[in-house]
């Protein structure tokens, strides 16, 4: 494993750190390199996320191969997607790159343009587009870099929309060139207010863009009049609504909109809004409802085709998946496939076809790997079922759920397990609790050898995450945070008592913010575990949130307070930042893995952390840091972590 000499750390520090790391693995070597090379080398969509498309003449598909990501084409025919198998047609690679480089691709309406994103380094997006043939001079490619994530066309193609980023990589101005006469980039919006970023997008046959922080939003529609682009707002953010755009449909002359709104406890709403009740005329009590929330049944992502609306539905924290007509709005059932060995399965929508009528989804669990379905409306019928990893089997590795109790409130708890191993075993526990993020059952590919091997994976759902929607998000976000802590307390009580677990072998792990919740606990129960890791720890939301320059800090205000205008969230922030309470006392093995490029947490802060810890524990445990290079939020260090678990936990 190389490691190299990160630009805030000076030589004494990199020769220690690396130094630590390596003698860490020198001394305990793998353990079992079968298992953990099979976990490794799961791809949860073996071939391609995206759904094969037809422009034109042509489908055009994603492939990974060989650490490469393709994107190809295949010459179209009728039958073609009916048969289509990447490993058996001739296609031609229009672009090729590793496969982290590629963030997103888009093909222009005439289907002469391909546009891509590409990341640069960590938060750093430029913007290529190239001739859709395969056979074009890269040298006529046009280049735009420090752009946002989003893009959209102009309905003639000649133009490309899309938004630049300022020193918080907030995307905060939006532009458009045009690219057939080469003409200079030209501004048509710059949002000042440091809460808003924006987003461009083609819906139908418009070009929209949302201006939206984490609790209002603005929308607005472009149109080309007297050679220039002029906008309307649809929807003004004086109405103080959170709001999406997603469809449009016509009806006798008068367009009617599909928004999706979120009310005042957080839950999304469906909602058919015709044109006359909207820009200064908007009276939301005339909107139509398509679907509302309830507590049983909670809405989450929506995906529109010329023909269906289909709806992410949340139900007793697991997404089932909801078709209706585009036009009269009736349900549409269709047959997910279930599956008898397992409670646990969550459906995600992950792709559709606009034209066909056709969607993608995942069918995932914690305990197998994935499966991949496309399902044809026009055919009433799946066309075709990625298994070439689903091979794979885990009956032994049971997943089930319990309630835990933490005040009067109930949280689930899942326990993932090897029922051939002995008990009482070892246990990690896993949280979040953040942003509305739920830990819905996804293959846990990584943590499979662990389990084989003996260990009790616990996944806590607390609140501040989105297992049940927006009320339980907003019962742990701001000045409710201490709901986040106390539910995980509650948690980590229950695995302490139950017979399953060895108390004396409790391991922590999260990532990110969810990081506050052990680095709280090691704080305040020192004692509690006796090995923790994290990735990326967001371990000063103190500091960071008193600093609005810094990124993401005027927007995760909304989640945790504004400390330079609350008091009460400033007292509240400072009492559980976890560089601000480290203390004299026993601390557990900490190992945290932070990113090179890393630009939404502080690295600095996260050093500064552990090197704190390490100033003050009077325990004989070892603090060890990673920095993994040319990697952003998200890094992980497989071999070190699977060693460090197995030799603290099982050995």
């Amino acid at each position: 494993m190389k490691y190299f000499e990160y630009q805030i750390l000076d030589s004494e520090d990199v020769a220690n750190e690396t130094k630590l790391i390596q003698d860490f693995l020198d001394k305990h070597p793998l353990g079992n390199q079968d298992s953990l090379q099979k976990s490794t080398s799961i791809s949860a969509l073996d071939n391609f996320n995206e759904l094969i498309v037809r422009k034109g003449n042509y489908w055009y598909y994603y492939k990974k191969s060989g650490g490469k990501f393709l994107f190809c084409c295949v010459e179209a025919t009728d039958e073609t997607q009916d048969n289509f198998c990447i490993n058996n047609v001739k296609h031609e690679v229009i672009l090729h790159h590793n496969a982290s480089v590629i963030v997103k691709i888009s093909i222009s309406p005439n289907n002469k343009f391909i546009a891509f994103l590409e990341r640069k380094t960590a938060g750093i997006l430029q913007l290529r587009i190239k001739h859709s043939d395969p056979h074009a001079e890269t040298s006529n490619d046009v280049i735009i870099p420090n752009v946002g994530s989003t893009i959209a066309w102009s309905p003639d193609s000649s133009s490309i929309f899309y938004t630049k980023s300022d020193s918080t990589l907030r995307p905060s101005q939006l532009w458009i060139k045009n690219i057939v006469d080469g003409d200079a980039e030209i501004l048509l919006l710059h949002e000042t207010d440091l809460r808003f970023g924006i987003i461009v997008s083609n819906i139908d046959d418009e070009i929209i863009s949302l201006s939206s922080s984490p609790d209002v939003s603005e929308t607005r529609i472009f149109n080309y009049s007297n050679d220039l682009w002029k906008s309307d707002i649809l929807i003004s953010r004086t109405l103080n609504l959170n709001h999406r755009v997603f469809g449009i449909n016509t009806s006798e002359g008068r367009r009617h909109y599909i928004v999706r709104t979120t009310n005042n406890l957080g839950e999304y709403n469906l909602y058919s809004v015709s044109s006359n009740q909207l820009g200064s005329k908007t009276d939301i009590s005339r909107w139509v409802p398509i679907f509302s929330s309830t507590r049983e049944h909670i809405l989450g992502d929506v995906f529109t085709t010329r023909e269906l609306i289909i709806l992410s539905i949340k139900t007793n924290t697991l997404y089932t998946i909801k078709v209706l007509d585009r036009r009269t709005f009736r349900n549409l059932p269709i047959p997910l496939p279930m599956n008898a060995d397992s409670e646990l399965i969550n459906f995600r929508i992950v792709d559709t076809d606009f034209e066909n009528s056709t969607f993608r989804f995942i069918r995932s669990s914690y305990t197998h790997p994935p499966l991949l379905y496309n399902y044809s409306y026009k055919k009433r019928a799946f066309l075709k079922i990625n298994s070439s990893t689903n091979t794979v089997r885990n009956q032994h590795i049971l997943a089930h759920r319990v309630t835990v109790l933490s005040g009067s409130c109930r949280i689930p708890l899942t326990l993932i397990r090897n029922n051939r191993m002995l008990y009482p075993s070892p246990c990690i526990l896993i949280a979040y609790g953040a942003y509305q993020h739920s830990l819905d059952p996804d293959y846990l590919a990584e943590w499979i050898p662990l389990i084989d091997e003996g260990i009790m994976v616990a996944i806590a759902h607390v609140r501040g995450g989105g297992e049940h929607g927006g009320q339980w998000h907003q019962a742990g976000r701001g000045l409710n945070k201490t709901n986040s802590f106390t539910d995980y307390n509650s948690c980590i009580n229950y695995l302490l008592s139950s017979p399953l677990v060895d108390a004396k072998r409790l391991g922590l792990f999260a990532v990110s913010a969810g990081a506050l919740l052990p680095a709280y606990f090691m704080n305040n129960r020192p004692g509690i575990a006796k090995a923790c890791l994290v990735r990326q720890p967001f371990v000063n939301p103190y500091a960071a949130l008193l600093n609005p320059a810094l990124p993401l800090t005027a927007t995760d205000w909304s989640e945790f307070g504004n400390p330079i205008e609350d008091s009460a969230a400033k007292h509240l922030i400072e009492s559980y930042s976890p560089l601000q309470n480290v203390q004299r006392q026993e601390y557990p093995t900490l190992a945290v893995i932070l990113g090179e490029h890393d630009t939404r947490i502080s690295n600095r802060d996260a050093l500064d952390w552990v090197q704190k810890i390490r100033q003050n524990n009077t325990a004989h445990t070892k603090c060890l840091c990673s920095v993994v290079p040319n990697t952003g939020h998200g890094a992980t260090h497989p071999e070190f972590e699977y060693v460090f678990w197995h030799h603290h936990l099982l050995s």
